[in-house]
């Protein structure tokens, strides 16, 4: 505590004091003492004397005077001031410490997180000294036990004990499998094999896991209550097998029990424990099934190999460029070798025929359709060498301009990229069209004014 004196009197008065008090001077004078706390407005006594409020002034006379404040929530405070002959004025200024609380908070068990207010004070037990004088909500956590609260009242610093009795809320499992011997786990913990219990454990929903080999894993929730034991009973679902199915040559459609399910190599997964019958097929081999056994997750390979049932078709066509279909079906057009004339095709060959007798038809656009039948022989070559004959069609009218010699009927031949036109006028008698001299082209009709063809001189 800080006690500041005011000015006295001087230094010579203090000495003569005793001289002066003898003829009734300055010692008989009173001395003003200022008392100021901190906080103020704390009740103040003076030798015993109730003098009001702080801050306060009192008259002392020389001497010693025991100075008394007093102010809820906080220690009283005592002190001892002593008044100089001869002193005039006096300033004690006081700051007051307030009421703290001594509490000891235990819990049953032992160990618990202790917050007060919501403030971390550790785990029990503990001692709390810095409380001031008020209510508090004290509250105690601990694994396996309920969160419990209670409230604390500070009224001065008499020391106190807060004791908190924890509430279990542990709770157990029973758990059976069948067939049993499966790991189990709780929220991701192993706890043993089946069967087996499970106990302390924290009440609420859990997590519960079944794993044994060649089953599926089971999963689910189990409710866990305080002080019960909560059976879990598992049937476990046994892992379907997987079916590999290869076949030479690779492509070939694959059905399980008459279901279609893919080309091969094919892995089919999670198909049904028993017997299946698979069936492959491909053009141009023999259909082969055969029954097959799934075990419990296994894998199962099988390798098939279908007998060629079909042959070859090598086709080289005079001129190039025709379109060729067997039985009906787009089987492509006759390539041109690079940098060689159209006369003669390359050889088109067409693989996977159905032996038998087989219907060939050959189209080009300015040629007659040639139709052909040819006997295909399993695991041979079917060479045909077919020449269409020509035809001349009008197809097209090219103008030059706007007069009537200026129009041009003939056969289209080609287009080039540049816009040039090939015009066949008459059979055997071409004639190209430079882009920047047509004026346009136009599908030939019987109404088309053109010259007769005979009167059209051949290009050179």
């Amino acid at each position: 505590m800080k006690i500041s004196l005011c000015i006295g009197l001087s230094a010579a008065i203090t000495v003569l004091a005793p001289v002066l008090a003898a003829f009734g001077g300055p010692a008989d004078v009173p001395c003003e003492v200022q008392v100021i706390t901190v906080p103020d407005k704390a009740s103040l006594f003076f030798d015993k004397t109730p003098k009001g409020s702080t801050p306060a002034v009192v008259q002392a006379m020389a001497g010693e005077h025991l100075l008394v404040v007093r102010k809820d929530g906080f220690e009283e405070f005592r002190k001892t001031i002593v008044v100089e002959p001869g002193q005039s004025r006096m300033l004690a200024e006081f700051k007051l410490e307030p009421v703290r609380g001594l509490v000891v908070i235990v819990t049953e068990p032992a160990g618990a997180d202790i917050t007060i207010d919501k403030a971390q004070r550790g785990r029990s037990p503990v001692l709390v000294t810095d409380l001031l004088i008020g209510k508090y909500k004290v509250v105690a956590d601990m694994r396996g036990y309920f969160r419990t609260e209670k409230d604390l009242v500070i009224e001065d610093s008499v020391p106190q004990k807060l004791e908190i009795s924890l509430k279990s809320n542990f709770g157990s499992l029973s758990i059976e499998s069948e067939p049993s011997g499966a790991d189990v786990s709780v929220n991701g913990v192993p706890k043993g094999q089946t069967p087996c219990k499970v106990t302390g454990l924290a009440a609420g929903e859990l997590d519960v896991a079944l794993s044994l080999v060649s089953y599926r894993q089971y999963r689910q929730k189990a409710q866990v209550r305080v002080g019960e034991d909560t059976p879990v009973k598992v049937k476990l679902d046994p892992l379907p097998g997987s079916l590999v199915v290869n076949s030479t040559p690779q492509g070939a459609m694959v059905y399980v029990d008459n279901q279609r399910k893919g080309k091969t190599p094919l892995t089919i997964e999670d198909i049904a424990i028993g017997e299946h019958r698979v069936r492959v097929e491909a053009d141009g081999y023999e259909p082969l099934a055969r029954t097959v056994t799934i075990r419990q997750a296994e894998r199962i390979s099988e390798d098939f190999g279908p007998e060629k049932t079909s042959g070859t078709m090598e086709i080289l066509t005079r001129p190039a460029g025709v379109r060729v279909y067997i039985d009906g079906q787009d089987k492509g057009v006759t390539a041109v070798e690079s940098g060689k004339s159209d006369a003669i095709s390359m050889p088109l060959t067409i693989p996977l025929v159905p032996e038998g007798s087989r219907t060939i038809q050959l189209s080009k656009k300015g040629y007659e359709p040639q139709k052909l039948t040819v006997d295909v022989q399993r695991n041979s070559t079917a060479t045909l060498n077919p020449v269409l004959k020509r035809i001349f069609v009008v197809d097209t009218v090219v103008k030059t301009g706007t007069r009537a010699e200026d129009s041009y009927a003939g056969f289209m031949v080609e287009r080039y990229s540049n816009g040039d036109i090939k015009l066949e006028l008459k059979p055997g008698v071409f004639r190209v069209f430079q882009n920047d001299d047509i004026k346009s082209v136009e599908p030939y009709k019987t109404s088309n004014t053109a010259p007769d063809q005979n009167e059209i001189p051949a290009a050179p």
